[in-house]
């Protein structure tokens, strides 16, 4: 079974916030495409002890996984 294309957004705001978005298929490149994917999943960022990023982790991927294909018969949504 293919999975739907996710992608990862980092906050440039300096919070560590970050986002999973749906990549739409019927979205111009040209546009800002990523402002227009919908935000599956999105949350504070958690650092190990050298200071790495550790979220999103596998479980948050699997549940916005889970919710992307609950958008899919609403968008048309690109796949893996």
């Amino acid at each position: 079974m293919s999975r739907i294309a996710l992608e990862l957004v980092r906050s440039d705001m300096g919070d560590g916030g970050w986002s999973l978005h749906a990549h739409r298929t019927d979205i111009d490149e040209q546009e800002d495409p990523v402002a227009a994917w919908p935000i599956l999943l999105s949350g504070e960022s958690e650092a190990d002890e050298d200071g790495d990023w550790i979220r999103p982790t596998e479980e948050d991927y699997d549940e916005a996984q889970r919710i992307a294909e609950g958008l899919s018969a609403e968008y048309p949504l690109k796949t893996d």
